[in-house]
């Protein structure tokens, strides 16, 4: 089976600052605030994989 390639993300700041501000406020819904997350983990995910690869690291 082929594996597919990760999409990229690309945010702004002003973008990640709107997706935290989501997860702080109160008000949000769940399912919301839960997509969120899951995009600044997957954001931050592939800028350490990234760093590992400039690296030559492989991650854990």
């Amino acid at each position: 089976m082929a594996r597919l390639a990760p999409k990229i993300l690309n945010l702004s700041d002003e973008e990640r600052e709107q997706l935290q501000k989501l997860i702080n406020r109160q008000n949000t819904p769940q399912q919301i605030a839960i997509r969120a997350k899951i995009i600044l983990m997957a954001l931050l995910s592939s800028r350490f994989h990234f760093m590992c690869e400039l690296q030559r690291l492989k991650p854990v």
